[in-house]
Parts: C-alpha cells; sequence; structure tokens
C-alpha cells in the first residue's frame, strides 16, 4: 500500500508528520511514537491530521510554517 504524508499540529504549538496509508493509521503512529516521553508535555491535536502532497511537505519544511 502506498504510504501520504499527514501532518499534525501539538496543542501546545508546532507540528510533526508521519507516513501512513490512511488518516487513522497515522494518528495511531503518533500515539504510538509519543507515548514514550519522559514528561507527557506534548498533547497531539487529533482534529488537526491533514493529508498533504510531497511538494506541499518541501514547502512546510522550506518556510518552516504550517497552518
Amino acid at each position: 500500500m502506498k504510504k501520504h504524508i499527514y501532518i499534525f499540529n501539538w496543542k501546545q504549538g508546532g507540528w510533526n508528520h508521519e507516513w501512513a496509508t490512511n488518516i487513522r493509521s497515522a494518528r495511531k503512529q503518533a500515539r504510538e511514537r509519543w507515548a514514550e516521553q519522559a514528561e507527557p508535555v506534548l498533547t497531539i491535536d487529533n482534529e488537526s491530521f491533514k493529508r498533504i502532497t510531497y511538494g506541499e511537505f518541501e514547502r512546510i519544511l522550506a518556510t518552516d510554517g504550517f497552518n
């Protein structure tokens, strides 16, 4: 299956991304990846997940901005 890029926001500010086959998998991967934090200082905003193209991802990285 083809994987897509999903970006998401942290409730405390900032953003991150996951490569996944669908949005449900992206949310699960993010929860699992960040569950092992020493202190839970970052909270994933589950409503902010958005599938984007690789071109959009490159633009975000170049400008360091995701809204």
